[in-house]
């Protein structure tokens, strides 16, 4: 039984996607059918993330490689840096064993065979500009980014995690998500992404700041006429923006009609207690 241990890429829409996976062995034999609907091909077993899958493929005329396609997993982000388990039952045949695999990883993402010509990978970003009520640029403040992706009639929310600001994975546990923070001139910048909409959520507001609840978004698109990156410039960054409100610039509840109607309210009671001492005293003296 051999055992083989990696992570799914995060692939660009802007780029055609292929992931496949050529082990060859040396030293040893594939354990292949030996009858049924795949007499002769290598029962395999792959594990993205918690869920398992089974496949059968060819191995080659010598014996010694195989290539699994596992493109289906790539049309979409969903398993992106998910960790990928390959199993497969394998016997050694010599006293020296050599394995070798090779993944598609998106490095030399030309063509499916792990390629001679390498194509590069153009990724966007997105700015996000954090003010104050005056327009002026507020440091400090916190964002987590998420995209809304729909499953079956279920939209999911998948909230993303970056190394130095740029996208490592994507998680739907909030609590998992990176915190993204505005420098001095009042801006965060996100890189790393693929084209679509992203949603910031502020979750640290500046000192001195409330939490603004409107979440604001930002859409990385392809300039206008292109259908595939070519370069950086072939793609349109994303920019959005978002105030905040100085906590001491809250309205109060109730206003000036309140504290107007609670002074009288005091007078009011304040004669009722004197009109009561009154009719007290008279009592006493009568």
């Amino acid at each position: 039984m051999d055992v083989r241990t990696g992570t799914v890429p995060y692939l660009p829409s802007t780029q055609e996607r292929f992931y496949k996976i050529k082990d060859t062995i040396e030293g040893a034999s594939y354990n292949v059918e030996t009858e049924g609907a795949h007499k002769n091909e290598l029962k395999v077993a792959v594990k993205i993330g918690d869920t398992s899958y089974e496949r059968y493929v060819s191995v080659s005329k010598d014996g010694s490689s195989f290539e699994l396609d596992l493109s289906e997993f790539v049309t979409t982000n969903v398993n992106a840096n998910k960790t990928i388990t390959i199993t497969y039952g394998a016997t050694v045949t010599d006293t020296k064993v050599g394995n070798t695999v090779v993944a598609g990883d998106g490095k030399n993402w030309s063509k499916p065979n792990y390629g001679s010509k390498t194509e590069e990978l153009f990724t966007g970003r997105i700015s996000i500009n954090k003010t104050g009520e005056s327009n002026e640029p507020l440091e400090g403040a916190g964002f987590k980014v998420y995209k809304e992706e729909t499953e079956g009639n279920v939209t999911v929310k998948r909230y993303a995690k970056f190394n130095n600001n740029k996208l490592a994975g994507w998680t739907t546990n909030e609590a998992d998500a990176t915190e993204i923070t505005t420098d001095a001139n009042g801006t965060a910048t996100i890189y790393g992404l693929d084209l679509g909409t992203y949603k910031f959520k502020e979750v640290t507001a500046p000192s001195g700041y409330s939490i603004n609840t409107n979440d604001v978004f930002g859409t990385i698109a392809l300039r206008t006429g292109i259908e595939k990156a070519k370069s950086e410039d072939d793609i349109v960054p994303g920019n959005t923006s978002m105030s905040d409100t100085k906590l001491n610039s809250l309205p109060s509840t109730g206003g000036m009609g309140t504290y107007l109607f609670t002074i009288i309210g005091v007078v009011v009671m304040a004669g009722a207690a004197g009109a009561f001492f009154i009719s007290r005293r008279k009592g006493s003296e009568e």
